[in-house]
């Protein structure tokens, strides 16, 4: 639920189908095109960070304000499934 002006409304969740694709450069990673209604949902653009989690088997993505702080952070070496990404 969202509080705006006082008043409680429900956001609606969608659903969308998008298919894996290999991202071609042999590292087990894959590539997910965002819809743009998901991307304006979301208020985001090429270019902005998203945080990836993994929660209950669902892939949650969370835009990242503040990209300067998450810049500092050093990148995952484990896939979602929690193994080791090849050649790390």
């Amino acid at each position: 639920m969202a509080e705006r002006d006082g008043n409680t409304h429900r956001i609606e969740p969608e659903r969308m189908t998008v298919i894996c694709q290999d991202s071609g450069d042999s590292s087990g990673d894959v590539i997910i095109d965002l819809p743009p209604e998901v991307l304006a949902g979301l208020n985001v653009k090429l270019g902005d960070s998203l945080s990836i989690e993994l929660v209950e088997g669902a892939i949650v993505l969370k835009p990242i304000r503040n990209a300067a702080q998450e810049i500092l952070r050093q990148p995952s070496t484990r896939k979602v499934d929690g193994s080791p990404k090849p050649g790390r």
